[in-house]
């Protein structure tokens, strides 16, 4: 299972470094998802992580969790969450939001 995984994610790394100038580094851990993944990007001192997020029942998430629920509760380091179906191109662009719950008087400031 574990060569699997290796060459899985080997694949998946293949179009990323494909005449691209981002640095990508495969690894493979045993242990429990979320918690393997903010080891390992805790000990890489990684500026983010990312993570897929498969489509399926929204009743068997809420029940289980998933990985991208996980992660978002527990990390301090930035999340992007890729839909499963989600393909890589290269980035020109980027869009950030940002909810708040500052009401319509409340300082501008602030």
């Amino acid at each position: 299972m574990k060569r699997y995984t290796q060459q899985r994610l080997q694949q998946e790394e293949k179009p990323i470094n494909t005449g691209s100038r981002v640095t990508t580094e495969t690894v493979c851990q045993d242990g429990p998802t979320a918690e393997a993944i903010l080891e390992i990007a805790k000990k890489k001192d990684a500026g983010f992580i990312v993570a897929g997020m498969k489509e399926g029942s929204k009743v068997i998430r809420k029940m289980l969790g998933s990985t991208a629920t996980a992660l978002t509760r527990r990390t301090p380091i930035p999340l992007i969450i890729v839909p499963e179906k989600a393909k890589y191109v290269n980035v020109s662009a980027s869009a950030l939001a940002n909810e708040s719950d500052i009401g319509p008087h409340a300082d501008n400031h602030l």
